[in-house]
């Protein structure tokens, strides 16, 4: 994801981020000229990049879009039986606490965004690391499901961890 991107506030450079409120479109024939107000950059701050407001990712309460979705993009996430069943085989963690963090994590749609757009191949699985755990997962009719969790050996001599069942 390239650097213009990304909304995160931690960028790995110098360029900052501000929400702004647009004021007015000025166009003329040669340029077109956004009025905004209130950003936290001195007079003269060259801009950038310029995205929309999205309401579920920017969330600020008084602000309104007319270009992004009012609703939360989140999918609704369920858990198969083999998945539920690895849950509850994992030793020493918190159960509910790993299984709303995995629930939280899928339903924003980790899957690449070109991915989102279009529906997946039948039988598609994602895979992550998460909560020590390897997790797969599939999206069927906009619904993410939870298919299997792996545990992860611990194995500090490899970092990039072996899992075993």
């Amino acid at each position: 994801m390239g650097v213009y991107a990304t909304r995160s506030p931690n960028r790995p450079n110098p360029i900052g981020l501000s929400a702004v409120p647009l004021d007015q479109v000025e166009k003329t024939p040669t340029e077109i000229l956004l009025h905004i107000h209130g950003g936290d950059f001195l007079d003269g701050t060259p801009v950038l990049d310029i995205k929309p407001y999205v309401p579920y990712a920017d969330a600020i309460a008084t602000a309104t879009s007319a270009w992004a979705q009012q609703t939360d993009p989140r999918l609704p996430v369920t858990w198969s039986p083999a998945a539920m069943a690895s849950l509850e085989a994992i030793p020493g963690i918190h159960k509910e606490a790993v299984q709303q963090l995995i629930t939280d994590v899928i339903a924003q749609d980790p899957r690449p965004g070109y991915e989102r757009c279009k529906d997946s191949q039948p039988g598609q699985e994602w895979n992550m690391r998460l909560a020590g755990v390897n997790l797969f997962w599939k999206v069927e009719a906009g619904i993410a499901i939870i298919t299997r969790l792996v545990l992860m050996a611990k194995d500090s001599a490899n970092p990039g961890g072996s899992c075993h069942d």
